[in-house]
């Protein structure tokens, strides 16, 4: 049995995985917006909760949120693009649920605080989506930060996360990337769970001061690419550790990072 795990892991692991980014999107590039909905600040008809905005939002409209504490809980339901004016003013506290909830494809998420998000909740959750782009969003005083569930496609961008739980997770998702992120003071960085959850490609991301390395259970052929570990300074490839259960046996795996950083992502490739 030991010979034959060695065997898998050779074949699975020593050849990284093509990631060929099929399917996700590129870059932040806001689409052209049919028409924008404004919530805080002083205009004429600004709206005062986001939610109310995207309700009255439709697909392809954008919401731009000006700086401000917003006391409420969302559900993103339509693809829109979803702007705050400064990501370091513009909180959203979360009310007993998600911060914010995800459940529809093609829609943008950008420049937001999220806080107080209490357990079981997520900072951030993506259900069932395709295509969605997260980016320069922060979470932080919270249980856990961003969640993928059953989402393909979608890109996690240049977000800092600092939890006393979980960073981010991904369950039965696919084909995602999570590119220039912190993930800070966590006690768990990052799990990955389940077979579907596989050619995801995770890079340029800083991991510091986090009780445990990211975990898999039953996730193979994910693409670790030049991320910063504060408890590794070789150039050498890191082995990231967990299991996978083959004719119900539990049999240690190891994926790896092929090129770790040697200094913290800041700004550059």
């Amino acid at each position: 049995m030991k010979i034959f795990a060695l065997l898998l892991i050779l074949v699975f692991q020593i050849a990284p995985p093509a990631f060929n980014g099929e399917g996700v999107a590129l870059s932040c590039t806001f689409k052209p917006s049919e028409r924008t909905l404004y919530v805080g600040g002083e205009g004429e008809g600004n709206y005062s909760k986001i939610q109310d905005a995207i309700d009255d939002a439709s697909n392809g409209d954008r919401v731009f949120v000006y700086s401000g504490i917003y006391n409420e809980s969302i559900i993103l339901d339509k693809s829109i693009d979803l702007i705050g004016e400064c990501k370091e003013r513009t909180i959203i506290i979360a009310q007993g649920k998600d911060g914010i909830n995800i459940t529809v494809g093609e829609a943008i998420v950008y420049n937001f605080t999220i806080k107080d998000v209490i357990s079981p909740y997520l900072g951030i959750m993506l259900y069932k989506t395709i295509k969605d782009i997260i980016s320069h969003c922060d979470i932080y005083n919270s249980k856990d930060g961003i969640g993928l569930f059953f989402s393909h496609g979608n890109e996690i961008l240049e977000c800092s996360i600092s939890t006393d739980g979980g960073g981010i997770m991904l369950w039965q998702s696919a084909f995602n990337k999570i590119k220039n992120c912190n993930v800070i003071n966590t006690t768990n960085s990052m799990s990955l769970f389940g077979y579907l959850t596989y050619g995801n490609l995770i890079t340029n991301n800083n991991f510091l001061n986090n009780r445990w390395d990211p975990v898999f259970v039953n996730s193979l052929h994910n693409w670790w690419f030049h991320n910063y570990w504060d408890n590794w300074n070789m150039s050498i490839p890191k082995a990231i550790f967990g299991v996978n259960f083959i004719w119900n046996v539990q049999i240690p795996w190891i994926q790896f990072d092929w090129m770790p950083r040697l200094f913290p992502y800041g700004g550059e490739e």
